[in-house]
């Protein structure tokens, strides 16, 4: 089975009590647990806090398509802004640019691959009833509406490149 990493948002070495506090614990990924935060103390004046504050909002992703092999993510933030300041002590441009190979190289081919009107046949020749939503969940991996896209990884990254390739609305 595999299970997220939790990190606790406010680090238990500086605030004990909350250490046992489930409203403290943030799914993380590994690396960004382990190798990036440690035990930075992140004020709510300062930065984002995933859970009260709407970053999906605040930010954008963009690339620059060099080749097929090479993409470069661009993060377009105010710098000195709470999320600016988010996507800096996150490093969240080099931790992207790590997975570009691979997301952002899947967003690309899916777009090129297929003809303007492929989610529409898609939609037209299941003969069960699915929605427009889950055709572009299974498509491209990522939900929808974007409340939801804590429920799937790199969702808000995937989301803003879709709508740089033209595929956010479904009809």
């Amino acid at each position: 089975m595999v299970r997220p990493a939790f990190d606790h948002w406010f680090p238990k070495s500086k605030y004990p009590i909350l250490g046992m506090s489930l409203h403290n614990l943030i799914p993380s990924c590994p690396l960004c647990n382990s190798s990036i935060k440690l035990n930075s103390d992140f004020s709510l004046t300062k930065y984002l806090h995933p859970y009260t504050n709407k970053a999906k909002q605040k930010f954008t992703f963009d690339f620059h398509y060099k080749n097929v092999h090479e993409n470069n993510v661009v993060v377009k933030v105010k710098l000195g802004s709470k999320a600016g300041n988010t996507v800096k002590a996150f490093k969240i441009k080099e931790v992207y640019d790590a997975h570009s190979a691979f997301e952002l190289k899947d967003m690309l081919e899916l777009r090129y691959k297929y003809s303007e009107n492929y989610l529409e046949i898609l939609f037209s020749t299941f003969n069960v009833p699915i929605s427009e939503k889950e055709v572009y969940r299974m498509i491209f991996g990522v939900e929808y509406d974007d409340e939801l896209h804590n429920r799937r990884p790199f969702s808000k990254f995937k989301k803003d490149i879709l709508e740089k390739l033209g595929i956010r609305d479904l009809k």
